[in-house]
């Protein structure tokens, strides 16, 4: 066959062929994916493809064989990618296994990489590339042929929004949890779901595998599956690495906040008589009131297989350390959802009266600190801790985070009022519907905002507690045309870049914080 080691000859580029892709280079930017691989028999093989990222197409794709003779042999190629691993540092989609076919050379080989964690951060190549060992095997000339080779591929896919970054990352936190929660338990699974301990092995002999996934696995990856945000898995590997830590070695802790968030959630919409989370009905109206609270409440214990069974080699130290904080976040995120369930309307005469807001807003935002800011914060800290960071470096990234997420919750309180991007038009203004104080409303008592006979009627529709479009619209109205809602998106501005004035004396400079600066810029700007 033409090309082929046999045949001596080669397949080489025309010269209209070549001028077109130079004229497609010069044009505009370019990337390349290539691999080199030595094979036995004494065989070589170098593939290359160039692709033109804004048209998302390839330019060109060719592969050079060489001989045991030493002789070349070009030939045109394909790269067919297998399977994308994603970094959770970055977010970028690597291919990390290809099937490289030349039909001119007679070639067909399966390169895998040895590991999937070697991707390189850098500012020449923007943010990260990948490149490392893999191992081949297929045919040359319909020969079997193995061998060892070095791969180097770019980042599939546009990572210029945050909202593609952080599903991502939020697709790194499902398969983390899928590994630690999967659907087909082995019986391992299920003895570290209800006790990991060898001496309680007992616990789990005769469990029907059946009953504990309907019970407690299915209902969680119920929710879990439906997509979120994961940016509270992404804080805490973002702290591990921003203290000179290695957060590869906690890829598995990303599954982490995204458990005990979706266990919170179940509980929280029983509490709420929420009827839709994440687009699909919730666990109570699936299950009922009793198995959602069980599988919520079940969801906080999980951690502890996640900390003390596949995190070996921690000290004594750093594991009691890392339990302080995350019991920490417990306890407040409970007192947190206890204010929230009480609610604020007892606060709500005086402050309509009087103009006086001081008193209810403090109080909204102290409920948004524990419930929604402390969690944040403190698995943030556990980042920190497992990175070897110092205890100063604990507490101010702790407290940054902690304020990203209260600010997180004040744009929360906004976007329900203004709507978020593809929210379900039944739940817009859902806080208005339920008569719940946020801060938007407390904000709103200021005399400034609202004259005495506006704040009076906010409070009037308020306490309707109907989800009626006019009543929202009015309430809406009310808030927006006052410039409440832009006053609260400052404020939480405000917060944000005072909590990382206090954060950045602590840390170094590199991309990391660079990265935890730009967080900010997500929680602040978000619209979904």
């Amino acid at each position: 066959a033409p090309g082929s080691p046999g045949g001596g000859g080669g397949v080489s580029l025309g010269s209209n062929e070549e001028i077109d892709r130079k004229e497609r280079v010069g044009r505009r930017d370019y990337t390349w994916d290539w691999v080199a691989v030595q094979l036995d028999k004494g065989y070589e093989v170098t593939a290359c493809r160039v692709r033109d990222p804004e048209e998302d197409s390839i330019i060109e794709e060719f592969a050079i064989l060489i001989g045991a003779d030493g002789r070349r042999h070009y030939g045109k190629a394909h790269f067919k990618g297998q399977r994308t691993w994603t970094s959770a540092r970055t977010a970028q989609k690597f291919t990390v296994e290809w099937r490289l076919l030349s039909q001119d050379l007679s070639l067909d080989l399966h390169v895998v990489a040895a590991f999937d964690h070697q991707e390189f951060q850098t500012l020449i190549s923007k943010p990260s590339y990948w490149e490392g060992r893999v191992n081949v095997k297929g045919t040359i000339d319909s020969r079997s042929t193995t061998g060892i080779g070095f791969l180097e591929v770019k980042g599939q896919g546009d990572l210029s929004s945050l909202s593609t970054f952080f599903k991502n990352i939020s697709g790194v936190v499902r398969e983390e949890i899928k590994a630690i929660l999967p659907l087909n338990p082995t019986k391992k699974h299920i003895q570290d779901l209800i006790a990991n301990r060898t001496d309680f092995s007992h616990l789990a002999a005769g469990l029907s595998k059946q009953s504990v996934v309907s019970t407690l696995i299915a209902p969680l990856r119920s929710i879990i599956d439906r997509g979120g945000k994961g940016w509270r898995s992404y804080a805490l590997a973002l702290s591990i690495d921003v203290v000179g830590g290695d957060s590869r070695k906690y890829r598995h802790l990303l599954a982490l906040p995204e458990i005990i968030h979706c266990g919170s959630l179940i509980i929280d919409d029983i509490q709420d008589a929420s009827d839709i989370r994440r687009g699909a009905p919730t666990c109570h109206v699936e299950l009922g009131v009793p198995a959602a609270i069980n599988v919520g409440t079940a969801a906080y214990f999980h951690a502890i297989n996640i900390l003390e069974v596949m995190t070996p080699g921690l000290s004594v130290e750093t594991r009691l350390e890392i339990y302080r904080l995350y019991f920490v976040a417990m306890r407040a995120g409970h007192c947190g959802q206890g204010l929230d369930i009480q609610g604020l309307t007892h606060l709500m005469p005086a402050a309509v009266e009087s103009g006086n807001s001081e008193a209810i807003e403090d109080s909204v935002l102290k409920t948004h600190r524990l419930k929604s800011g402390v969690p944040a914060g403190t698995l943030a800290g556990m980042g920190v801790v497992l990175g070897g960071g110092s205890k100063e470096q604990r507490l101010r990234v702790c407290r940054y985070f902690e304020t990203l997420g209260l600010a997180f919750q004040i744009v929360d309180d906004v976007l329900s009022i203004r709507g978020f991007q593809g929210k379900q038009k039944g739940k817009l203004g859902e806080d208005i519907a339920m008569g719940k104080v946020t801060y938007p409303i407390a904000r709103a008592m200021r005399r400034e905002n609202l004259t005495f006979k506006q704040r009076t009627r906010l409070w009037e529709l308020l306490k309707l507690k109907k989800n009626d479009s006019k009543v929202i619209q009015e309430a809406s109205f009310l808030l927006e045309e006052s410039g409440v809602l832009d006053q609260c998106l400052k404020e939480a501005e405000r917060l944000t870049e005072n909590a990382w004035k206090n954060v950045d004396l602590v840390l170094v400079e590199s991309c990391y914080k660079i990265m935890m600066r730009a967080f900010a810029s997500y929680v602040l700007r978000r619209h979904y």
